[in-house]
């Protein structure tokens, strides 16, 4: 009988408990969602979108709520985010793939926990996305092209990114389209000591860099090696292959970088012939912090213009271009490499876009995508003059009204300009820059 009383009286103190909390503030759950996903409740009451912060009060026993990372097209959910304090909800080893599952039923058990419902404490849910596709801050190094005739073994570009336990890899050769990767070494340089050779015995090959892991890639295997050559198995995934862009990427297990401290670490690669005893093509070092900076592409399009249509317009869309051979049914043309420019998001420069063709450009739609690329900071067209209205031996007066005559022109056809000038002549005296940047000072 007496401890039926005592379970009634608690059980009211409960209810008396839960009508007070009512009217406080409650412990906050904040759900801080990055670009990348939505996250959502199996009941649907609540959907916190990419880039919000959604606040949610908790205040009783009766909140029960199951949380779903849901990522967007191009993303993977890698985890719930660790917080200071343990304050991050979820984030443990065993559920960092699963749904998150939130109640507050069992709190009335424990003292401790149910004094929480009063405070103003604050929690968090916060999911990691990463990536599945590759952008221009991933690319890294960047590799001379054509230097060998083998283009299989013709480093073009690296990349690198990192995901929460994996960092991905991704390597560009000048031509995959019918041959396998040649043998490649890249070197990982996150610690102090390491080794620069990439093959034990032979010292004639080696990186600049000091390497503490060593991803050796030979046709389609993937090895990874510490500095003592020993392999470690188990440490690569997602190795793949992509023959129309010329590629090879993987994801590396983070464990693998042992003594890494988290922070940017270097990288470089060399191509070798088939039996590894020689260099074919290495790359610059690089540094996971770096990105390439702003591609110049350099296009003469004033063959583009109207007055030389149609035959310089087939230049301009790639029909005149014969690559049928190497790659059937690529187009190659100007167009093409503009398109590509804005479709993959990759900032560039143009620095031959001339007052004398201006029409050209209209009659092609260049002017009006030009103008859209530069309104989203993936074109800047250089202020510019052509070689016939501007020369190092005329005399400062004659250029610089050359230069004014320019800028008003593409000012009234209403294209962007940067304030970097580009003089069609490469050499330039001291003083013809003096006057540059008084023009563009004015």
């Amino acid at each position: 009988m007496t401890r039926c009383i005592e379970r009634f009286c608690m059980h009211i103190r409960t209810i008396v408990l839960l009508i007070l909390l009512s009217f406080l503030a409650g412990c906050k759950l904040q759900v801080v969602v990055p670009v990348g996903g939505t996250v959502t409740t199996a009941s649907g009451t609540y959907t916190c979108a990419a880039g919000q912060t959604c606040e949610i009060d908790v205040v009783d026993l009766l909140f029960d709520e199951t949380f779903t990372a849901v990522p967007d097209d191009g993303y993977q959910f890698d985890q719930w985010k660790k917080k200071q304090g343990g304050r991050g909800f979820c984030a443990t080893v065993s559920a960092r793939h699963s749904p998150c599952r939130l109640y507050t039923s069992f709190f009335g058990g424990w003292p401790n926990l149910f004094s929480f419902l009063a405070t103003d404490e604050v929690f968090y849910l916060e999911p990691v996305f990463s990536r599945t596709f590759w952008i221009h801050d991933d690319v890294k190094a960047l590799d001379d092209w054509g230097e060998n005739t083998d283009e299989h073994s013709d480093l073009i570009a690296l990349y690198q990114k990192e995901q929460a336990d994996s960092v991905s890899f991704r390597i560009d050769y000048m031509n995959l389209s019918d041959a396998s990767v040649a043998p490649t070494f890249l070197g990982l340089d996150f610690k102090s000591g390491g080794v620069r050779k990439v093959l034990q015995g032979n010292n004639g090959i080696k990186l600049d860099i000091r390497w503490d892991l060593l991803i050796l890639i030979d046709g389609g295997d993937v090895a990874v090696f510490d500095s003592s050559f020993k392999r470690i198995w188990g440490m690569v995934s997602n190795i793949e292959i992509d023959r129309y862009i010329d590629s090879l990427s993987f994801e590396l297990d983070k464990t693998a970088m042992r003594g890494w401290d988290g922070g940017d670490f270097s990288l470089q690669a060399l191509t070798t012939n088939a039996g590894q005893t020689s260099v074919i093509d290495s790359s610059s070092m690089a540094n996971t912090g770096d990105v390439t900076g702003r591609g110049k592409l350099v296009l003469a399009l004033n063959t583009a213009a109207i007055l030389r249509a149609p035959f310089w317009v087939r230049e301009y869309d790639g029909f005149d271009f014969a690559f049928e051979e190497d790659r059937p049914g690529v187009r190659r043309g100007y167009r093409y490499i503009i398109d590509a420019a804005e479709k993959y998001g990759v900032p560039i420069a143009l620095t031959d876009v001339r007052v004398d063709t201006l029409a050209g450009y209209d009659y092609l739609g260049l002017s009006d995508q030009f103008r859209s690329m530069h309104d989203k900071g993936l074109l800047d067209l250089f202020s510019n003059t052509s070689y016939g209205q501007f020369m190092n031996w005329w005399p400062d007066e004659a250029n610089l009204m050359a230069i004014e005559l320019t800028k008003a022109a593409k000012q009234k056809a209403d294209i962007p300009e940067s304030g970097v000038f580009y003089p069609y002549e490469s050499m330039a005296r001291v003083r013809d820059i003096e006057l540059l940047l008084n023009c563009i000072q004015n």
